[in-house]
């Protein structure tokens, strides 16, 4: 096996052989084919774009939770209330990345018609990466905002009991082309100026894969449960907390995201997801997807052609000494997705072995 720079091991997949082995593990867990295509190719582009903290690594447990009837395979994702361009939605306790489709293309619907289009969903699960979502909206040549509320995990500041999920939010903002083209044809991601982050200073994965590597965490990471900081790989289990971003305004923005989101939807808040596990429960997570119709205000040119400008200024902006670039949001991303797109994705071999683990449990082909 190849060996990755960080001298981790590492094997090395094809991204068409990884969406298709997603799509075939859902669909072999229950989910309908089409459902499949959408969450393995959701899934997927996680890992594409270096987010492997929201990959592959949690197709097991996704298609565990169909399979042990956590998880509605079948779900009736419908409209429920709103009126205009507001709308209350149901993921029926399916998939998230399938209730997250349907939210954010009723989403892009509205907004085709209102100008803007503002979805709440509720009974719903873990949809995986935001930005994934918020760049569907770019695909129709649309801004987009995706944001969903999580499992309470951050601490109010000074606090030392969970009380906030980490809420990651994102924001997908077009460039467009010179004449008004929303993204690059046969590209699967959007050419687009997007952020996408957690509110805590890691996602919650990436302490799962330290602990599987065996490795300390900074101690910028986590806090134990008397609140101090921790090297802990494990110190969720043993009572301990995501660190917020920024300290008091991550917490503040993780609560306001999560207010807006769980009490609109009809879902539960965030320290109420936990008390639903333990009673064994249905968690109800709630989502929030909007799309704007920027040409209702500017043509797609104009606008495309100013956010290019504003994004060229700060690339070309004067750098510290031992900077080589600056970025906006979303250029790393992009240029990662397109080598691996070509080069294929480096997985470490332990989440190989996993995939090889449900691939017997399913009795499915490994092809990897």
């Amino acid at each position: 096996m190849p060996v990755d720079f960080t001298g981790i091991q590492t094997v090395n997949v094809p991204v068409a052989k990884a969406v298709d082995f997603a799509r075939r593990a859902f669909a072999a867990g229950g989910v309908p084919d089409e459902d499949a295509q959408r969450a393995a190719g959701a899934l997927v582009d996680a890992d594409v774009q270096g987010i492997s903290t929201h990959g592959i690594k949690n197709l097991s447990g996704y298609v565990r939770a169909v399979r042990d009837g956590k998880v509605n395979s079948h779900p009736t994702i419908r409209q429920t209330g709103g009126a205009g361009a507001l709308a209350r939605m149901t993921g029926d306790n399916g998939l998230g990345h399938v209730a997250a489709y349907r939210g954010m293309q009723h989403a892009i619907e509205l907004a085709s018609e209102h100008g803007v289009g503002c979805v709440f969903m509720a009974h719903s699960n873990h949809y995986g990466a935001s930005g994934y979502w918020a760049r569907l909206a770019v695909k129709a040549g649309m801004g987009g905002f995706a944001v969903t509320n999580a499992s309470a995990s951050i601490a109010a500041w000074g606090g030392t009991a969970p009380i906030v999920g980490n809420n990651p939010p994102a924001w997908a903002v077009p460039t467009f082309s010179e004449d008004g083209t929303a993204y690059e044809p046969g590209y699967e991601m959007p050419d687009s100026v997007y952020l996408d982050m957690a509110l805590s200073v890691v996602a919650g994965n990436r302490l799962d894969i330290y602990a599987r590597r065996g490795l300390p965490i900074p101690p910028t990471w986590a806090l134990d449960k008397e609140g101090n900081a921790s090297t802990d790989a494990r110190v969720r289990s043993k009572g301990g907390t995501f660190a917020p971003i920024a300290e008091y305004k991550g917490f503040g923005l993780a609560l306001l995201l999560s207010l807006f989101t769980s009490v609109l939807s009809g879902g539960m808040f965030d320290d109420e997801q936990i008390e639903a596990a333990r009673a064994g429960e249905q968690a109800n997570r709630a989502h929030w997807f909007m799309a704007i119709d920027v040409q209702r205000l500017l043509p797609r040119e104009k606008f495309g052609q100013r956010v290019r400008e504003i994004a060229g200024r700060i690339r070309a902006g004067s750098r510290k000494q031992g900077v080589d670039a600056l970025y906006v949001p979303g250029d790393m991303e992009r240029s990662r997705a397109r080598r691996q797109m070509k080069d294929g994705l480096d997985y470490e071999a332990f989440i190989v072995e996993d995939l090889k683990v449900l691939a017997k449990t399913l009795d499915i082909a490994v092809d990897l």
